[in-house]
């Protein structure tokens, strides 16, 4: 895959802070807190959600497959209940567990150079599955020579 191809998709780390608003009722139900990516699937989960009000005990996740669009400026869900407790969504959790998530890995070549590590993995905005992941090798290489991109099919 070209390098312009790689680079098309919407970061992931910007969708943290990003609105999250029902279609039926134009509710802003919170804003995403971070974002739950299986990296042996290449395949966003779902995003965590900030606390729902200062004294519920609940963490609230929002399960991609819940997810109505991705826009610019917002996260649009058909209504209230695309939020789901996180304590009832195991394969979350598991995720989670296992570590299965792509920030900071190391990424080697078959020949055993080290590209550098994940800082982002690029997401195409309607299905949730990765494009690729931006590989950074430290601040003064990425100024030099830009940053690499992998791409995420090829990645496992």
């Amino acid at each position: 895959m070209e390098k312009q191809a790689l680079q098309y998709g919407r970061p992931a780390a910007s969708l943290i802070g990003m609105p999250v608003y029902t279609l039926d009722s134009a509710r802003k139900l919170g804003y995403i807190k971070d974002v739950i990516y299986d990296s042996m699937n290449s395949q966003l989960m779902a995003f965590t959600m900030e606390h729902p009000g200062l004294f519920s005990p609940k963490r609230y996740v929002l399960p991609f497959q819940n997810v109505h669009s991705v826009g610019r400026d917002a996260i649009m869900v058909e209504n209230k209940q695309a939020l789901v407790p996180g304590h009832e969504q195991q394969d979350i959790s598991d995720i989670i567990y296992r570590g299965h998530t792509a920030g900071d890995k190391i990424v080697m070549t078959e020949g055993g150079n080290n590209l550098g590590r994940v800082s982002d993995v690029l997401i195409n905005p309607d299905t949730g599955n990765a494009v690729s992941y931006v590989v950074s090798s430290g601040f003064a290489k990425d100024i030099g020579r830009g940053r690499n991109y992998v791409d995420a099919r090829n990645a496992n």
